[in-house]
């Protein structure tokens, strides 16, 4: 469980740094979200040329799955129900297509 715990504390800082990133020149467009952005700078410019924006995001979402995989192996042995909650709705907001953090 404590293997569980780091792992998931390791992805959040991971998804914060990349998502602090996103926010940033040169990734973000005035007035844009990121995904917003990104999809404004392929259809301007091209998708190789912001592959390593399309890097970044590739990156949120396996963070994100990861997370989602890991919560659903920790909720059975949980002790608190507030464990439990926070997880199906992580796992909630994932499925429907959501970047953690991004909004």
């Amino acid at each position: 469980m404590l293997e569980s715990w780091w792992l998931s504390a390791t992805l959040l800082k991971e998804n914060q740094t990349l998502l602090r990133e996103l926010h940033a020149e040169p990734f973000t467009e005035k007035d844009s979200g990121i995904l917003e952005s990104y999809l404004a700078k392929i259809r301007r410019d091209g998708v190789p040329k912001h592959a390593d924006m399309k890097q970044r995001l590739d990156q949120l979402a396996e963070n994100n799955t990861a997370m989602v995989t890991l919560i659903k192996a920790c909720s059975p042995r949980a002790k608190a129900a507030a464990f439990v909650a926070e997880g199906i709705s992580f796992a909630t907001i994932r499925r429907r297509g959501t970047i953690a953090g991004t909004r």
